[in-house]
């Protein structure tokens, strides 16, 4: 019984360990802290599943910095630029500007070309509570930085592409 339970564990985290297992044959490896240092601008995002590959710039407003061991990003979603609020706003108009507000900041680290990063504060209390940190591979290119989130499951794959702001 003993040996059934042993195996069933074993099975179970390999199970797990293979769901968010991030496969790239050519990752790079090596990284560090010190070569992701400063304030990126996302500038594109590519997004492949089964229905092909999606591409778009990324033109509204957003930051992203990281310092020796923390972060904090900043991103205006959608399209287009949002209203200016009258002075006295509605519920309905602090709604709109708010929902497009995506924000977090926390901890992070680098280990060799893995980027996990854990939200400490955010807009979403969603992303302060999950258990599960926040993964995904880089590859820099000059003042470039791609993340590379795959599912390993479903083979869906989001690549953003950041520029070095400075």
């Amino acid at each position: 019984m003993r040996r059934l339970a042993i195996a069933a564990l074993v099975v179970l985290t390999a199970t797990a360990t293979a769901a968010f297992t991030f496969a790239n044959d050519d990752a790079d490896t090596g990284y560090t802290s010190s070569d992701i240092m400063g304030v990126w601008t996302a500038v594109s995002w590519e997004r492949t599943n089964e229905e092909g590959t999606e591409k778009n710039e990324i033109t509204m407003p957003n930051m992203m910095m990281f310092t020796a061991k923390h972060y904090a990003m900043m991103r205006i979603g959608g399209e287009g630029e949002r209203e200016l609020l009258p002075e006295e706003p509605t519920d309905e108009q602090r709604l709109a500007a708010y929902q497009r507000l995506m924000a977090n900041a926390g901890a992070y680290k680098v280990d060799g070309n893995m980027l996990v990063t854990k939200a400490k504060i955010a807009r979403s209390p969603n992303a302060m509570h999950d258990p599960q940190p926040n993964e995904s591979m880089i590859h820099m290119d000059g003042d470039m930085m791609h993340r590379t989130w795959k599912n390993a499951e479903t083979g869906n794959k989001l690549v953003v592409t950041y520029k070095r702001a400075e």
